[in-house]
């Protein structure tokens, strides 16, 4: 049964053969994978392959997944074939929708059938042997519209331990050379005058953001442009964690040096640093830098940033000098008036 099916598929594949027939039926032997109704190319290599046992596979003949789609051709000089999924667009008027594309597995009603729960793994694929070349893109964008762009949603598997949520660049070279690849997260923009798009990130647990910081230009968190908080934000400050202690000695000196402004931003000149369009107070970095060092951060391209919070220490510090210096002059002056 299966050489004379596959034997018909090949005809019908060499001859160009147009069927025209409400239903075509290949009826297996078992509900097994060891049959299959397999559709092969000209060099004998399998097309399209459906499995007795409902597995469906595309460029494979012995799959366990339900369904994979499979290629193990390596073409030199060549881009790689992609594997594209486009959902239905038909612009209907102002009520239509566009189709959406769902990636969902090992979900039921009932959430406890499982012990772990199934995982969706999406991999770029490597360049040559030990990173060289280009890896694979993973571009995951939502449907624009009119009036609502479309949202991503990536949820994690609930359980008794939750599933894991992994977003992690390609690397350079094996030995960390190289350029590293990007993770983008950007919402749509403020195109026709309706309201910008969020990103909200919700967790019960904590949310680890942690750059490779191996030098002082190594990686950071950069964020550009205003925000707010509404919770507190603290730095780790653990005496299990910090070394080679020292006292800091004329702070009042290093404070009376700094010279506070009132500046505005060159918004025009960055705007992709989104800065206000207002006047702030501030400190000038390459001032501080003069005074203070240990207060002033440079990026791998040069520009320099200001650790406000730290200057709270100094202030500390300068204080407790004035304060001295004044219980000092009170003793001093009650000696004299005692006299």
């Amino acid at each position: 049964m299966k050489i004379i099916i596959v034997f018909f598929s090949v005809i019908i594949l060499y001859l160009h053969i147009d069927i025209h027939a409400q239903d075509i039926e290949a009826k297996l032997s078992t509900s097994d994978s060891t049959l299959a109704f397999n559709i092969i190319d000209n060099d004998g290599k399998t097309i399209l392959s459906a499995m007795g046992s409902g597995s469906v596979g595309i460029g494979t003949s012995n799959s366990f997944n339900l369904f994979e789609v499979k290629s193990n051709l390596f073409l030199e000089d060549q881009y790689g074939r992609g594997i594209f999924l486009n959902a239905e667009g038909y612009y209907s008027g102002p009520e239509g929708k566009a189709g959406d594309i769902f990636l969902r597995c090992g979900n039921t009603l009932l959430a406890t059938d499982f012990v772990e729960g199934a995982k969706i793994d999406l991999y770029g694929a490597y360049g040559e042997p030990f990173g060289a070349g280009f890896g694979g893109n993973i571009d995951i964008i939502a449907g624009g519209a009119v009036d609502i762009g479309g949202d991503i949603n990536i949820m994690a598997g609930q359980g008794e331990e939750a599933g894991d949520i992994n977003i992690i660049s390609g690397y350079g070279r094996s030995m960390g050379g190289g350029i590293a690849g990007t993770i983008l997260l950007q919402t749509g923009p403020d195109g026709w005058d309706h309201n910008l798009g969020d990103i909200i990130v919700n967790s019960s647990g904590d949310i680890n953001l942690t750059p490779e910081y191996q030098s002082e230009s190594g990686g950071k968190v950069v964020v550009n442009g205003s925000g707010t908080y509404s919770g507190t934000w603290s730095q780790v400050a653990d005496k299990r964690f910090a070394a080679k202690m020292k006292e800091i000695e004329n702070a009042s000196n290093n404070i009376i040096q700094l010279n506070g402004v009132i500046h505005s931003w060159n918004y025009s000149k960055y705007p992709d640093k989104q800065f206000p369009n207002k006047e702030q107070y501030g400190l000038i970095a390459q001032d501080v830098e003069k005074v203070v060092p240990l207060l002033v951060e440079v990026d791998k391209e040069g520009n320099k940033s200001i650790d406000y919070s730290k200057i709270t220490v100094l202030l500390i510090e300068a204080f407790k000098e004035q304060q001295k210096k004044i219980e000092d002059l009170t003793s001093r002056i009650n000696e004299l008036e005692s006299k």
